[in-house]
């Protein structure tokens, strides 16, 4: 639905649409029958707006990362005053703009006004590339291509005399914001998936060639003269999408970007980046296979910060013993930390990815426990008997419950782990068990972790 200049309830609007996790690159007003009235700043920016626009429009939206709202206000120039960021359409011309808004005297005035020439806005992000506490602006753009594909472009903008100058242009498929240089300066660290032509075979008819992937990260930066490459590593050559990407300061103190990426539907690795000294590195890239085994899994489990340490571990699986992938997803995973020099296992423990929780276990029950999958909320952990091949001793029960039905499972002899929202983990346990492989009710509730 399209409004008219003088429409005050627009950005109120879209901020609301924001804050209730619209991930749409376009939003319909119509979507809320009686939206409140835009007042003070946001009035002013609004009546800036249309003034400048001077025709109807539509607000666009970012869709993914952290700024997901049309209307960004963020103080570029670090003088303690925000500027604003809107993105919009103009149905003059269909195309998604960005215009810029100063606040002078607190008067908003429209100060630029730029043709991003995209199909949408994938990302918004800020950081001081520069490192003079002023933040650029960095968008991620997704672009037509003549096959009706879609390509990103990543475009940083520098912001001085009330206006946005480009500092660097360049394609990528995700992008982080870091500082692996140790520096003032923040840096943008690009991941890019490509296509290359590779020479297979050679005879009297001609050549014969085949197209492989190539995946690569790029540390990117600016200086006075232009965009500034710190380096370029090679990642696994099987990734075909990328996940979570974030930054950590590691063990020895030295800077860092995780990177978990999907090989294919199911496999997933996670990649280390670091820069020292002066080169970019992949400590878990085998040049030679061009890939990463070192943290390949045959499940779509993330890395995380399973022990709240503030540190990221990476999951190893393990096989479970008389047990088939089915109806919960149990893993028995080892989580591992990268210290800047070596993977170190922290933690082992049992996981239930549709449930939701993890808890850790003793060495013994690598090889030594079964899981019984009752339903997806009900999970039974048995003593394996190696030499039988079957399922020995019940030792406990993880279940999930509604809150209402809390009680009655008390009554059946269950005792609370944890809380969630609406709902409640508890555990049936069989005290006869196994003694070496029982873990006491303590030490459950200690080491339960909701996901």
């Amino acid at each position: 639905m399209r409004y008219k200049i003088g429409s005050l309830i627009a950005l109120m609007l879209a901020l609301l649409l924001c804050s209730t996790g619209c991930n749409a690159a376009f939003a319909d007003p119509s979507a809320l029958m009686h939206p409140p009235q835009a007042a003070g700043e946001l009035q002013g920016i609004n009546e800036a707006l249309n003034q400048a626009i001077g025709g109807t429009y539509s607000f666009v939206y970012p869709t993914s990362g952290s700024y997901r709202s049309s209307n960004i206000l963020k103080d570029l120039d670090g003088d303690g005053n925000n500027e604003a960021i809107v993105f919009y359409m103009p149905e003059s011309d269909q195309q998604i703009h960005l215009n810029l808004l100063c606040r002078s005297q607190n008067v908003w005035k429209s100060t630029f006004d730029l043709n991003l020439q995209c199909a949408a806005v994938d990302r918004v992000e800020f950081a001081d590339l520069y490192g003079d506490e002023a933040l650029e602006l960095v968008i991620g753009t997704s672009l037509y291509t003549t096959n009706s594909s879609r390509e990103k472009q990543l475009s940083v903008y520098s912001f001085s005399d009330q206006i946005l100058n480009l500092r660097l242009q360049t394609g990528y498929t995700s992008f982080a914001v870091c500082n692996l240089t140790g520096g003032q300066k923040e840096q943008l660290l690009t991941m890019s998936l490509s296509e290359v032509a590779g020479l297979v075979a050679q005879d009297e008819t001609g050549v014969v060639q085949e197209t492989r992937k190539r995946a690569y990260a790029r540390l990117l930066g600016v200086a006075e003269s232009g965009s500034q490459i710190y380096g370029e590593v090679s990642l696994d050559s099987g990734i075909t999408a990328f996940s979570a990407v974030y930054s950590e300061v590691l063990e020895d103190q030295s800077n860092a970007v995780y990177i978990d990426a999907y090989k294919g539907p199911e496999i997933m690795i996670t990649e280390v980046i670091r820069y020292i000294n002066g080169r970019l590195e992949n400590p878990f890239y085998n040049p030679q296979t061009q890939t990463n085994s070192m943290t390949q899994r045959t499940a779509p489990v993330a890395a995380r910060d399973i022990d709240d340490d503030g540190r990221t571990e990476i999951p190893a699986l393990h096989e479970i013993p008389g047990y088939t992938a089915g109806p919960g997803q149990q893993y028995l995973v080892s989580w591992m930390k990268f210290d800047g020099s070596r993977l170190q296992v922290s933690d082992t423990g049992m996981m239930n990815l549709d449930a939701g929780y993890y808890f850790s276990v003793p060495e013994e029950w690598n090889g030594g426990v079964t899981v019984e999958v009752i339903d997806e909320q009900t999970v039974c952990y048995r003593v394996w008997d190696a030499a039988a091949a079957q399922a020995g001793d019940r030792l406990f029960t993880v279940a999930l419950f509604l809150e209402d039905d809390w009680e009655t499972a008390q009554q059946s002899g269950y005792q609370k782990l944890a809380a969630g929202e609406g709902t409640v983990y508890g555990v049936l346990q069989n005290t006869s068990a196994n003694g070496s492989l029982q873990l006491p009710y303590e030490q459950l509730v200690s080491d339960f972790v909701v996901l």
